[in-house]
């Protein structure tokens, strides 16, 4: 069956995460959709949408930030997450 997204609710809210650091970058980009997904199987959202994921700057002067946008019928405070996988990091960078 093919997706229609005439099918999909539109939902209002669009939010947008920006974090500096590239290992958290793709850490959330990877973990998010997961979270998002358990919420609204629990019956916490009624859905969501992710818009896109993407990483800003150049080949010279590498990553500059990631910026992550969704959308959610209520909205979610992802900064916890975010702030423990940046604590998370920041013990792992220490064996370099």
């Amino acid at each position: 069956m093919a997706w229609d997204e005439s099918d999909c609710v539109s939902l209002p809210h669009k939010y947008v995460l920006e974090v500096d650091s590239k290992l958290l970058f793709n850490r959330v980009r990877g973990d998010l959709p997961s979270i998002l997904q358990f919420l609204q199987d629990e019956g916490h959202i009624k859905g969501y949408s992710l818009d896109n994921a993407a990483s800003l700057g150049d080949k010279v002067k590498g990553f500059v930030r990631g910026r992550l946008c969704y959308r959610t019928d209520i909205y979610i405070d992802v900064s916890p997450l975010v702030e423990e996988l940046e604590d998370e990091g920041e013990e792992t960078n220490d064996r370099k």
